[in-house]
């Protein structure tokens, strides 16, 4: 990208040497356009609410297949310790937010086998019990 806004700097190979072309306003903000430039302020406005939407709707991805593999996981019998720590692993590594991944672990809770399941409290009861 940087050179493409040198390249408008100086303009194009066709148009004579003492035309001047106007850089962009993306350019001018990446030479460092002052803070007082409404133009730039708009584009850095503009590209931090996309920057958050980027952010947003790749953390819901990332959820999905993440809720996908906790039911892969569960379908195909890996034990529910191995599947959280898989799980925090990913979301860890991926920066999911703190609500997605306790999310998700819940939902491992409540899978046969799960934390909170009811196999676990009969296991409970009879080691009480003993």
């Amino acid at each position: 990208f940087g050179a493409a806004c040198s390249e408008s700097r100086s303009g194009s190979g066709s148009a004579p040497e003492s035309a001047q072309v106007s850089p962009s306003p993306s350019c001018a903000l990446l030479a460092g356009a002052s803070a007082s430039d409404p133009a730039a302020q708009r584009l850095r406005e503009a590209a931090e609410e996309q920057r958050a939407e980027a952010l947003t709707a790749e953390q819901s991805v990332v959820f999905g297949q993440l809720g996908f593999f906790v039911y892969s996981m569960f379908s195909l019998g890996v034990p529910t310790e191995q599947g959280r720590a898989f799980v925090h692993r990913m979301c860890v590594m991926n920066n999911l937010s703190p609500e997605y991944t306790s999310l998700l672990l819940d939902v491992m809770d409540q899978y046969p086998g799960g934390r909170g399941s009811a196999a676990d409290a009969v296991a409970d009861a009879a080691a009480g019990a003993a």
